[in-house]
Formats: C-alpha cells, sequence, structure tokens
C-alpha cells in the first residue's frame, strides 16, 4: 500500500518563495493544457514532448503535470459512474414517497423532485455512454463564484489555480530528480526542487519526529512528493510500503465504523471474545468536514493504543465497497454519508503502516445480523461491537455456522422438512436475513407467535429472546 507522510518548508527566503510560485504556475499551467488536449484524444507521451517545448519544463515534471491531469479525468469519471447509481437511488426513494402522499402540495414537490432527477440521470447517463466528463473548473467551483461575485480579486483567483506542483519518483533518479529528499540529522531532512535547468533550490524540510524512521526508509527507494501552498509550504511524500505479514498468535481486532462510532473487538487466536471497546463521539454526525477528519484521526489514534496495549499485531477491516443512498432529507443524508466509512478506513491502514500491525480486508457481509443473532447476548455487546467480532473471526478463517434453534426456524417459515444439523455459509445467513427482515416489516410477525406456540411458548418477545440466545432453548428442542 501507499504511505504519504506529510512535512512542511519553515525556511523559505522571500526570493526563493518566489521562484517556487513561479514553478507552480508554470507547473498549473501546464496541467490546464494538458487536461484539454488529452480530453481531445491526445497521447500522453506526444503531449509530454509538446509541455516541455511549450512551458519550459523538464521530462520529468512534465510527466508528472500530464499525469495529474489524466487522474483528474479519470477520478471524474469514476465519479459520473458514482452519481448515476446515487441518482438512481434517489429516484426509487422518490418515486416511493409519491406512491404514499395524498396532499396535493406534497405530491407537486415531490414531482418536481423527481423530474429534477430525471434529467440529472439523463445529462450523467449522456457522459457515460459518450466518454466525455462534466465542465472541470481549475480553482474549485465555489472559488470560481465568489470570482463571479466579486468576494475575490481575480489575483486570488489566480493564486488559488496555481498552488501546486508534482514530481513523480523513479528508483534510477535517487528516488526523485526534481524533489531530492536527503536526512541531515534527527528530524530535519533537506529538500532540493529543481526549478529550471541546473538551477536548484536547498532548504530545510520539517518531518514530524514520529515519521523519521518511514521516511528515512522511503527515501533509499522511489518517492513522489507534492508540494502545495496554503498557510504555509507543505510537502507531501508518498511511498509504496510493504504489509506487514499476518500474525495471529494473540488473536485479531475488528474495526466496525458507524456515523458516530468505532467500535474494536478482539477474538483469540482459537476464535474466542477476548476484549471489545467502543470509541464513541457524537459530533462526527453534525460537526464540519475538517473537523470530522481531525476527530476521526484521534478515534483511530485512541483505538490503536487500546489495541496495542492487548499486544495485537493484526487488525481486520471491512473491505467495502461504498454506495451512497441519499435522499432530500438532510439528516438522513448525513447519518448514511459514506465519508465517515472511506475516510476511518483511510486513516485505519495508514495507522496499522506507522504502528507496524499487520491488516487484513474482509467482506463484512451480514457481519452486524450474524453478531446480534450469536453474540450479542452472549457476550453482553452492542450490536456494532457483535459485527467487530464476527469480522475479527473471519479474518482469521472462521465460519459462522447457523445455529440449531435458527434453523428450525428457518424450516418452520420455508416448510421444509425439519433439519437441526447446524450449517455454516453466506448463504444460509442471507435466507436468515431475508425472513427476519420479511417478518419485521410485514404482516407476518404473528409467525414468530405460531413458532413459539407449536414450541412451547407464548409471546413474540420470548422467541425473540430465544433466537437470539438470550434464553435457553427449552430441552425438548
Amino acid at each position: 500500500m501507499q504511505l504519504t507522510i506529510r512535512g512542511a518548508l519553515p525556511e523559505l527566503e522571500k526570493d526563493e518563495q518566489e521562484q517556487i510560485d513561479n514553478l507552480m504556475r508554470v507547473y498549473q499551467s501546464a496541467k490546464r493544457y494538458g487536461f484539454n488536449r488529452l480530453l481531445e484524444k491526445h497521447k500522453l507521451n506526444e503531449l509530454k514532448k509538446d509541455v516541455m517545448a511549450k512551458f519550459g519544463l523538464n521530462a520529468r515534471y512534465s510527466y508528472a503535470a500530464m499525469k495529474d491531469a489524466e487522474g483528474t479525468i479519470k477520478s471524474q469519471k469514476e465519479l459520473i459512474k458514482g452519481e448515476v447509481y446515487e441518482t438512481k437511488e434517489k429516484l426509487k426513494r422518490s418515486r416511493k414517497k409519491l406512491g404514499k402522499v395524498n396532499a396535493p402540495l406534497k405530491r407537486e414537490g415531490i414531482c418536481a423532485r423527481i423530474d429534477k432527477l430525471t434529467t440529472k440521470l439523463d445529462r450523467y447517463e449522456k457522459h457515460l455512454e459518450e466518454g466525455t466528463i462534466p465542465k472541470v473548473i481549475f480553482g474549485g467551483r465555489e472559488n470560481f463564484m465568489n470570482l463571479q461575485k466579486g468576494k475575490i480579486s481575480k489575483e486570488e483567483w489566480k493564486k488559488l489555480r496555481s498552488n501546486a506542483f508534482y514530481s513523480v519518483g523513479g528508483k534510477i533518479d535517487g528516488g526523485n530528480q526534481n524533489l531530492r529528499i536527503t536526512h541531515i540529522e534527527d528530524n530535519i531532512f533537506r529538500l532540493r526542487v529543481n526549478i529550471s535547468e541546473r538551477r536548484w533550490i536547498y532548504t530545510r524540510l520539517w518531518i514530524p519526529s514520529r515519521y523519521v524512521d518511514y521516511l528515512k526508509q522511503a527515501i533509499k527507494g522511489s518517492y513522489s512528493v507534492r508540494v502545495v501552498k496554503k498557510d504555509k509550504y507543505e510537502v507531501h511524500i508518498s511511498s509504496d510500503h510493504q504489509g506487514i505479514e499476518l500474525d495471529f498468535s494473540n488473536g485479531v481486532a475488528g474495526f466496525d465504523i458507524n456515523t458516530d462510532n468505532i467500535s474494536v473487538t478482539i477474538a483469540t487466536r482459537d476464535g474466542n471474545f477476548r476484549a471489545s471497546k467502543v470509541f464513541k463521539c457524537p459530533e462526527l454526525l453534525y460537526t464540519r468536514t475538517n473537523r470530522r477528519k481531525w476527530l476521526l484521526g484521534n478515534l483511530v489514534k485512541e483505538a490503536f493504543e487500546w489495541i496495542k496495549f492487548h499486544d495485537v499485531r493484526t487488525v481486520a477491516i471491512e473491505n467495502l465497497k461504498l454506495r451512497k443512498t441519499f435522499d432530500t432529507n438532510r439528516r438522513y443524508n448525513r447519518k448514511v454519508s459514506n465519508f465517515i466509512h472511506a475516510k476511518a478506513i483511510g486513516l485505519i491502514k495508514s495507522r496499522a503502516v506507522k504502528e507496524k500491525i499487520a491488516i487484513k480486508g474482509v467482506n463484512p457481509r451480514f457481519s452486524s445480523f450474524i453478531g446480534d443473532y450469536k453474540y450479542t447476548s452472549t457476550y453482553g455487546l452492542s450490536v456494532h461491537q457483535a459485527a467487530a467480532f464476527v469480522i475479527a473471526r473471519r479474518a482469521m478463517g472462521y465460519m459462522e455456522r447457523v445455529p440449531k434453534i435458527l434453523l428450525m426456524f428457518i424450516n418452520f417459515v420455508k416448510k421444509r422438512d425439519p433439519s437441526t444439523k447446524p450449517m455454516e455459509g453466506l448463504k444460509k445467513w442471507g435466507l436468515l436475513y431475508g425472513i427476519m427482515k420479511r417478518v419485521a416489516n410485514s404482516k407476518i410477525q404473528n409467525v414468530l407467535c405460531t413458532f413459539g406456540s407449536s414450541m412451547g411458548l407464548d409471546d413474540a418477545e420470548t422467541v425473540n429472546s430465544v433466537l437470539h440466545g438470550a434464553i435457553p432453548c427449552p430441552t425438548r428442542w
């Protein structure tokens, strides 16, 4: 996996800042030029030579600018696929709402919403068919609108469009030809910036002390560097990092990520429960993006400190392809937002590398459902803690058998021949999940009562407790 370390350039002289700002301006101009040519189906290698001649950049900077532009196009195409899926889901939900609403004014509003979504879907599907992308504004659409409204000056707008440059690493180039890093002492490094042909700036590069060992190792090979101008000059150093070998000797810590907490449960080597903890932060639900990132980082750090205290050397996370199912309700949208999941998984991966802890991704399918029915009552866990336990066990290869009582319930509902042999595999759990969803959301709630009566139980609540393992099964079962 790739690890990115952030540093800063704290000692740039004024003339050095001007030279770096000029390089950023030229680089971003080259990137925008390459972006437009790539949309016209020009070849990347041909463009590199064109950019070198037109903008005076060397081969490495020109190649990096073209790869940057190509990455923007690829990410936009991926976003279109997500927008198509999301818009279809919104249409489904809106049409479902329309069928339940009788008030004329509300129906009118929902119909207008459906028309708007249909137009949006047609637009994105057209982009998919033609292989095109929506218009991209370098510098940000919001900043562009502020320029139009006179809230920012033209000079400020130009600075926002020209605030970074990038160089791709290469092992044969000493790690990176244009932005080379050398270690001086302690957490002090030196960055050599290639300004133009045979002209360099040498400046101090500051790195947090906890990342010094990683950077010292990274600069022995190939690494890519991006310099970004914000309030200060930031340096982002990326390099490939070989994963730590899996070690199950002290068990595995499973993660279950939720909108306002991260649940972590440790399973022993033989698959038994060891410990569990919930790292809560209700503020995640309503705070702004940058603060959410910071809060998530603190939660993940706290979780890893707890894991290290228990001497666990492997963590398990959800191998999840996230999809959004947004609707018109803002509170609902925030709750189902993929931001927390995606960001938390990224932070967990990075933290695992930095703490030298192995990481394994597993299929999270039915983990919450299985945890609810098998482990919540047994170990006194919440559904999320139980799901984390299932994920930890799954990472070590343990299958989850469907308990005998649940198999009897499946056969009762499906009217099959009785079977008391416990079965394992997600297919059986999927069948049970479908049945329970119908029991919860339809008129067949009395199925629980009928099943309980056949077994000598009085009410649906008692049957439900038995199915969850909270109450022992009668001996005659």
